[in-house]
């Protein structure tokens, strides 16, 4: 009885006192595909409106389009199909106004939106052509005009490049193709950047560029930077002053954001990663990793094969990059979402050379007391069926008190063990519990740590 009130007077505090470290860790990488649809680029999002986002992958050998349903705290099923075309990028917003999501792709020709059927199923709906010459790249969406209806943004290649954008009359059904600017986009990001309650464009092509949305059809382009030729481009608050800058890559050479002025002019750039050879920055990512309220950077390095993150340790000013993992072949895509529902933004991406889909589970590391130097602790493998091991990686010994508890906060198992510096290694056998998700509590004299885990 007394080491129940133990364990249950750890779990209060833990909740009613806990702070978050200023180093975050991701230990456990999830596999998301188990079947054909290889990892280009992947979006996670809630596709079948059970309050946990799914994942929605474009696959590039064989190129197609599918998605896979997130069962349980990031436990993912079966792989859904929705279009077998050629496709080059994905988008995902709901077109037709019945609350739930759809999907938008491009090929080398035209645009297309496939509408939700609500049992995991996508039916093809309006193909969206022009009547230019030449392939539309990206295709994205935001309501342009301001009549409730999500909108089609486009990007196309030479010989005619530009951006686009088709009004939705309604239902999804789409109105003629207009607007025309020259450049190669590599990446657009709508948002109201001026904050006049309308929505703009931000776009990666020749230097940095944002296009004013004015009465909710004609673009005025401005320039942000018209330094080298950018990949990346994620808008957001970085220096937490109320208004929107903007996050990029520079060919490689630089990571870094501008500085919004509050009137949508950016006199400063400041440096986030300098690099003497190309590490290839394949995606940018901005959320706030650690809970701390204020928007971390992540980033796919290709070259360097490393995903990582940089922490905004205050109002823009950020430390050196941390890894998150060095395990993926050439990464692409990232994007972050809470994908076990823990309250913290987990990392998903994709890995290009080996087709992999993968989540990388946000490990907070809670403690009572902020100054205390916690060890990295591993639980693996995640989930698990029989045995759960766990591996202490410390210069110092302890002897350590283990709970596993159940999402009811019942103590299900519980033993006692020293773990010697270096070579701390438990395993814990867990075959007798009942599939589903626990949380497992490491108790030293130095030291509390929470983990979570799924039992399959």
């Amino acid at each position: 009885m007394k080491t129940y009130i133990y364990y249950a007077l750890i779990i209060v505090l833990i909740l009613c006192f806990s702070k978050v470290l200023s180093s975050q860790n991701f230990w456990v990488m999830h596999l998301v595909n188990g079947g054909t649809c290889n990892g280009s680029s992947a979006i996670a999002i809630d596709l079948d409106n059970d309050n946990d986002d799914d994942v929605l992958v474009l696959s590039y050998i064989p190129t197609h389009v599918c998605w896979y349903e997130n069962i349980n705290e990031g436990v993912f099923g079966d792989e859904y199909i929705i279009s077998n075309q050629n496709v080059r990028s994905i988008y995902a917003i709901d077109i037709d106004n019945d609350n739930y999501t759809d999907v938008l792709t491009n090929d080398w020709h035209s645009l297309f939106w496939y509408k939700n059927m609500q049992d995991g199923t996508f039916e093809l709906g309006q193909e969206v052509q022009s009547s230019y010459q030449h392939s539309p790249r990206f295709v994205t969406s935001a309501d342009i005009n301001g009549d409730g209806d999500a909108d089609l943004i486009s990007s196309w290649d030479p010989p005619n490049p530009g951006l686009n954008w088709e009004p939705n009359l309604g239902n999804g059904v789409f109105g003629t193709i207009g607007g025309m600017w020259s450049g190669e986009f590599n990446a657009l990001y709508p948002t109201d950047l001026d904050e006049d309650g309308d929505i703009d464009v931000v776009a990666a092509e020749y230097g940095f560029t944002w296009f004013e949305n004015i009465d909710g059809s004609i673009y005025n382009k401005n320039i942000i930077s018209d330094e080298g030729y950018p990949y990346c481009v994620y808008p957001a608050d970085i220096d937490n002053d109320g208004d929107i800058d903007v996050v990029g890559s520079n060919d490689d050479v630089w990571i870094g954001w501008f500085e919004n002025d509050g009137n949508t002019q950016f006199p400063l750039m400041h440096t986030i990663l300098q690099v003497d050879s190309t590490y290839g920055t394949r995606s940018i990512f901005v959320c706030d990793l650690d809970n701390d309220d204020d928007q971390d950077v992540i980033c796919s390095f290709w070259d360097w094969n490393i995903l990582g993150w940089f922490e905004n340790e205050e109002n823009g000013i950020f430390g050196e990059l941390q890894i998150i993992s060095e395990d993926l072949i050439h990464p692409g895509t990232v994007f972050c979402s809470d994908i076990d529902n823990d309250g913290d933004q987990d990392v998903l991406s994709t890995s290009y050379d080996d087709g992999k889909v993968v989540w990388f589970e946000n490990d907070m590391v809670i403690g009572i007391d902020n100054n205390m130097n916690f060890p990295p602790f591993k639980v693996y493998p995640n989930p698990a069926n029989k045995l759960l091991h766990l591996k202490l990686n410390s210069k110092r010994s302890f002897r350590v008190q283990i709970a596993v508890i159940d999402m009811t906060g019942k103590i299900i198992i519980q033993q006692e063990q020293g773990m010697t510096n270096g070579e701390g290694h438990l395993l814990i056998n867990i075959e007798s519990l009942h599939n589903g998700v626990y949380q497992i509590l490491i108790n030293s004299d130095e030291f509390n740590i929470s983990k979570k885990f799924v039992k399959l």
